[in-house]
Formats: C-alpha cells, sequence, structure tokens
C-alpha cells in the first residue's frame, strides 16, 4: 500500500466526505498537471496550489513512511543514503488524500480537500504526499515566501511543527528596548508547566534581539544563573563571567587587573577605561562567536530625571545591525553582496598579549539556504534581514580586509564597509538608554551592536557583570514554551488559537471563536468578581472624607437597596464611585460605560453625569458653577432622566459619607447584580453595533 510520506498513520483523526475530497481533487487535476521528467529525477507539478520542480531525492528522503523509512517514534531515518539506491520516479499524479490506505491528512486543514501527489520509485516504493502540506514545504524552502521561515510549522520531517517569531527591525523609533520584571521572566512553572512571562520574554528576545530585564538582584553572579536558567552558559578564558569595572580616572583605567583562574595573568580591554567604546559585536574573533551577551549592572551611577544629566553622563548604545543590512540591501545591492562575499580577518592578543585568536569570517554572514550557488541565475541572490544568519562588526578587534589584486580589486567591499560603518554610527538608527542597577540587558551577539558613551567627571565607579550563552536554547525553550501555550497550558485552559496569526485580518473564523470562547470565560464570565474586585481596592483609601471610599459606594447602594430601587439603580449605585480611585475626573463616565451593555440607558446617563450634578453641594467653594448640571438639560434626552439623577444625588449619593451608617454587606448585592449581568448584552438595543464585540452577540456577563 501507499506511504504517507508526511506524517504517519493517524486513523482516528477525521476526514472531510470522501465526496467533497474527490470533487476538489477533480477541479485539481481538470486546471493543473504533474509531469515525470524523462530521466526520473524528478516531477514537475503544475497545480494552483503548487508549482514548480520536485526532485526524486527531494522526495524520497522527505518521505516518512515507518514501514520502509524512519523509525516511527521519532521519524529518524532508518538507513544511510549510501544504502538507497538513487531513487527515480516512474510514475506521478495527483489523488484523493482520502480513503488511501496508510495515509492520513497533514498538518494543513485543507490537505483533504486539495488531495496528494502520489509518487512511484523504480524500486516499487509508493509514497502520497498531502499537497498542502507539499505546497507550504516548497514555499518554504524555495525562498518564495522568506519571511514564512520564520512560521515554517508542518515544514520540518522530524518534528510535527516548529515556529519561531517574525523578525522585527528596528532603528531609534523604537526609543527603548522591551522589559520584562526580573520577578516574571524566573517565576516558575504554573500547575500545567507554562510560562506565560518567560514565553513572552523570549519572543520579545528572539523578534527584537534585545531585552531588558528590570528588577534583578544587585549581587555578583546572576549573570551566570540567569543566562543558564535561559540556555546554556559560555565560558570563555575570561572565565564563566567577567567583570566590567571602570570609573572616570585616566590613572584608575589604564588597566583591569582581573585574574584569570588559570594563569592569573591581567587581562587588558577598551572597555575597561573611561574612553568611550564604538558600536561593535562582542568577540568575532572566536569561532564559534557567543551567541547572546548579558550585561547585569551592579553599580552605576542615575539620573534624577532624563538622562544624560550633570551627576551620570556615562550611558550604552545599541544598534539593530539587521536593520542595518536591510537598509544597504535597499541602498544598494552591490554594496549588500559586498558585505557578504568578502571574508575579513578579526584578531585579538588572548587579552593578555600572550596568545592570540582569530577568525575569518564576513560581516554580513548569510543563512547558509540564502548563500550563493555557482548554478544560481543572475538576479537570484537572496538580500535583505531575512537572509542574514549574522553581523560581525568591531572596529577595536580589527576586520582586516583581504590582500587586492589590483587597484579597482575590493573597491566594492571598501566601500560597503565605509557605510556599514557610518550607518551604525547614525543617530536615526540608535536607541541609547541609561542603565540602572538591578538591570540586565540580553541581547543577540551576532545582531545588536552595542556601544558606551564617555563618562562624565561625576560618574564615580561603574562594575558590569557580564556573560555569554548559546542561542540553542533560547529557541528550544520558545518553542517548547509555545507549544504549551498553544495546547491550552497557561493557566486558562482555553488553549490558544488554532493557527498562528500576527493581526486581526491574518486570523480566521475558528481564531475568533476561539478567542470569543476565551473572553466569555475570562472576562464576561467573570465580570461580577471584575467589579467587587474594584471595590475591594478602595478599602483603606481615604481622599479626605470620612470614610473610604469603598464604604461610600457599599454605604450608597444600601440606601438605594433599603428604599426599594430597581436593580439598576442599586448596582449603578455599588459601583458609581468604583474608578474614582484611578481617574478623579470623569470617573463616572468611565464606570458608565463598563456597564452600559447590562443596565438601562437611563441609568447609564445617570452614572456618566452624576459627578455634574454633586457639584452642586460644592462646585461653589472650588471657585465654579455649583448649578453646572442645568446645562445638561439642553443635551439630556428625557427630561426624567435629569431629574432622577438629581433626586438619585441627593437621597443617596451625597449622604453617603457616613461614619456610623450600617451599611449592608457586599453580599446582600448578589441578587440584583447577578440578575443584571445576567442580561444579553445591550438588551435595550437589540440592533446595537458594539453587541457582537469580541465574544459575539450571546448571553450575559453572568450567564
Amino acid at each position: 500500500s501507499p506511504a504517507n510520506c508526511l506524517r504517519p498513520p493517524s486513523p482516528m483523526r477525521p476526514t472531510i466526505a470522501a465526496a467533497l475530497a474527490a470533487a476538489t481533487v477533480a477541479a485539481v487535476q481538470a486546471s493543473g498537471s504533474v509531469q515525470v521528467g524523462d530521466d526520473g529525477l524528478g516531477v514537475h507539478v503544475d497545480t494552483p496550489v503548487l508549482t514548480g520542480w520536485l526532485g526524486a531525492e527531494w522526495l524520497r528522503e522527505r518521505c516518512v513512511d515507518p514501514n520502509a523509512s524512519v523509525h516511527a517514534a521519532t521519524r529518524q531515518p532508518l538507513k544511510g543514503v549510501h544504502e538507497l539506491e538513487r531513487p527515480r520516479v516512474v510514475s506521478a499524479g495527483i489523488v484523493p488524500s482520502v480513503g488511501t490506505s496508510n495515509s492520513s491528512p497533514s498538518a494543513d486543514p485543507r490537505a483533504d480537500e486539495l488531495g496528494a501527489l502520489q509518487v512511484t520509485f523504480a524500486d516499487n516504493h509508493q509514497s502520497v504526499f498531502p499537497l498542502g502540506h507539499l505546497a507550504r514545504m516548497y514555499a518554504v524552502e524555495s525562498g518564495s515566501r522568506p519571511h514564512a521561515a520564520a512560521r515554517a510549522a508542518g515544514a520540518l520531517i522530524q518534528v510535527d511543527e516548529a515556529a519561531a517569531p517574525e523578525l522585527f527591525l528596528w532603528d531609534s523609533n523604537l526609543t527603548t528596548p522591551p522589559e520584562v520584571p526580573h520577578a516574571v521572566l524566573v517565576a516558575g512553572e504554573q500547575a500545567d508547566g507554562a510560562r506565560p512571562g518567560r514565553l513572552q520574554a523570549l519572543s520579545r528576545l528572539l523578534s527584537v534581539g534585545i531585552l531588558r530585564v528590570r528588577g534583578a538582584p544587585i549581587i555578583e553572579g546572576v549573570c551566570a544563573e540567569m543566562a543558564s536558567d535561559l540556555s546554556t552558559l559560555r565560558a570563555t578564558e575570561w572565565g564563566t563571567v567577567f567583570d566590567v569595572r571602570a570609573e572616570p580616572s585616566a590613572a584608575a583605567t589604564q588597566k583591569a587587573e582581573i585574574p584569570d583562574a588559570a594563569t592569573a595573568a591581567v587581562k587588558h580591554d577598551l572597555a575597561y577605561t573611561d574612553k568611550p567604546l564604538g558600536f561593535h559585536t562582542d568577540n568575532p574573533y572566536r569561532y564559534p562567536t557567543p551567541d547572546f551577551q548579558l550585561l547585569h549592572v551592579l553599580r552605576q551611577c542615575v539620573c534624577d530625571g532624563p538622562a544624560p544629566c550633570e551627576q551620570c553622563r556615562v550611558r550604552n548604545g545599541f544598534v539593530d545591525g539587521f536593520a542595518v543590512a536591510q537598509r544597504i540591501a535597499d541602498e544598494s545591492p552591490r554594496l549588500f553582496d559586498a558585505l557578504c562575499d568578502t571574508p575579513v580577518r578579526f584578531e585579538n592578543d588572548g587579552t593578555d598579549g600572550k596568545s592570540a585568536l582569530w577568525h575569518v569570517a564576513p560581516i554580513i554572514e548569510l543563512k547558509p539556504e540564502f548563500r550563493p550557488r555557482p548554478d544560481d541565475p543572475p538576479g537570484n541572490r537572496c538580500r535583505g534581514a531575512h537572509c542574514v544568519h549574522a553581523i560581525r562588526f568591531s572596529a577595536k578587534s580589527g576586520g582586516y580586509g583581504p590582500l587586492p589584486t589590483g587597484p579597482s580589486d575590493l573597491a566594492d567591499f571598501y566601500e560597503a564597509r565605509r557605510r556599514f560603518s557610518e550607518l551604525v554610527r547614525e543617530p536615526s538608527m540608535a536607541v541609547f538608554t541609561q542603565l540602572t542597577p538591578g538591570d540586565v540587558v540580553v541581547f543577540d551577539n551576532k545582531r545588536v551592536l552595542h556601544s558606551r558613551t564617555p563618562f562624565g567627571p561625576n560618574d564615580g565607579l561603574r562594575h558590569l557583570q557580564g556573560c555569554y550563552m548559546d542561542g540553542d536554547g533560547i529557541r528550544l525553550n520558545y518553542e517548547r514554551l509555545r507549544r504549551l501555550s498553544r495546547s491550552g497550558a497557561g493557566g486558562d485552559g482555553m488553549g490558544a488559537p488554532p493557527t498562528p496569526w500576527a493581526s486581526l485580518a491574518q486570523a480566521t473564523a475558528g481564531d475568533f471563536a476561539a478567542m470569543g470562547t476565551a473572553y466569555g470565560a475570562r472576562v464576561d464570565g467573570v465580570m461580577q468578581d471584575t467589579l467587587l474586585g474594584l471595590l475591594e481596592a478602595q478599602r483603606g483609601v481615604f481622599l479626605g472624607q470620612p470614610v473610604d471610599l469603598r464604604e461610600h459606594n457599599v454605604q450608597t447602594a444600601s440606601r438605594a437597596l433599603r428604599a426599594g430601587e430597581r436593580d439598576d439603580v442599586v448596582v449603578a449605585s455599588l459601583f458609581h464611585d468604583g474608578l474614582e480611585n484611578l481617574a478623579s475626573k470623569n470617573h463616572g463616565g468611565a464606570i458608565a460605560a463598563m456597564l452600559e451593555p447590562f443596565i438601562e440607558p437611563e441609568v447609564t446617563w445617570l452614572l456618566a453625569e452624576h459627578e455634574v450634578f454633586q457639584g452642586y453641594y460644592y462646585y461653589h467653594y472650588l471657585g465654579a458653577d455649583r448649578n453646572a448640571k442645568e446645562r445638561l438639560l439642553a443635551t439630556v434626552p428625557e427630561q426624567s432622566w435629569w431629574n432622577a439623577t438629581e433626586r438619585w444625588c441627593h437621597i443617596y449619593d451625597q449622604m453617603s459619607f457616613d461614619p456610623d451608617y450600617p451599611s449592608l454587606p457586599v453580599e446582600a448585592f448578589a441578587g440584583p447584580l447577578q440578575r443584571v449581568l445576567s442580561r444579553t448584552p445591550y438588551w435595550w438595543e437589540p440592533s446595537h453595533p458594539k453587541r457582537a464585540t469580541v465574544t459575539g452577540a450571546g448571553e450575559g456577563a453572568a450567564s
């Protein structure tokens, strides 16, 4: 029987109706073709979802038939390539992927509808590749959708899915690196294994290339501890960490005496002086170059206001090297190619003058899949940030060009290197920030260039502890946490969107259904608790009144309930000043907006305007018009609304600052609150344009 060469058998997974699949496959067959090459070395597919040449070797090695090709549990190949006869295709065609023995749908939900490519090889091995999944693999690997490589779910062979955040290029408009509190980054696993704070931090680090961790303990060793927690700590001859101590004193900063564990030799580096450091990547003279760098601030001056200031001049600068590469590619493909094709030499004297390290590599290193091949047609080169694997640039480490063979040789390279150096120093490309004690800045050392401005005379001693870590652990941990979040982990049990998306325009009906379910459970379903939480947050908040804000709200509602007011008025009374501790101006309008979908329009108006009516009792003491409420007569929808609001303020609101009044317990309002919140949102206007917002035109928050 034919082997499914993208996924192992999964007979329990439901498929679409065979009739629908047959009709769709017939349409694909009618509008496309599959031709086997004369030599059998591949097939040319021309369908609405996939057009291109698929080599026989390429197809055969992507077969995951557990009976003939791979180990069932790991999908690792069972044989070396030399043990297999060179594959040749003898026949190929489009077939339904439903009803095929030993075949399962691919990760692409359209796979069954699109049919599959069935290939028979000369050794009688027959493989079935669902077209939707095959098209995705082809698109990612051919480079026709280079940005899709970041979301290549289903394009791998041995795993079902893998993804990475989209590349976010930045310049000075970034303003400041993304931040995360140290406590959030190091928080332990939830009961379901998820770590949502860390997942978001790793996502920012992979996407933007830099992350500022705030509030770390100001003790030595945090750098290495954090690196080991996030990934794998990378040690060098400096040790697992290195200390950067400098102060604005020429005598004190001529050298840094840091004992090396092995040699007790003195290490020298420009970083240990008070001189400015130009933009650079660390250790380009090493192979492999450290992937990520961490700098933990243990001691540094701080400005009371904007930086720099008289008492603290030093700042750190950061530049997105990938954004610089993109700009050069846009300005001049010729110069971009020169930076990719010309190897330069970076050097170091071992930091003690007793040894040497050097490495030869281009300033812009392309990803292996995008490096030019001899048989590439002219103009087929990949240019831009999405092609770049690493940036290496450091004036203090050399970057020496090769020997030119003549006057014009390497002219493009020298022009390109000069332009790169100009751009990394252009103010519009850089973000400068003054780090503070407890900060840990983490950045991609093969992407982000960093610098340091000169010290000021009043800056004092500065002490940073640095370390390096490998990048594969960052990606590994991101993927593990991403899968947990998508499987329903993360504390809500609702799961993540069924398909990845980064904008509403990309989302599907299923995405919005999942979103509505989550909002219904975690927002609408707990709205009563949320509102009561607002009250509880006001306990003990005295703002010049004889009772706290919570008591004022509860007392107002107690008076209304005891007076026999209807549910809408009681609920409005309970929360009328529920946001006053957050905003003194228009707090009534804010709470009115929250309750508007569930209460009568008349009561919504009461909440929104009650502040003006209350002004009757005190505006004149503040030099304002105590009769400002009269102006609302011109805009109130009905006179009765105005009258009801004036009455409510007089007999309930302005009366409820009595510390001796026997207010009811909050539990006494459970009935009115339940009845109000169980209403269908905007029940008073079924055609209201906001009725379907987020969760659809469904039931009430307390239903």
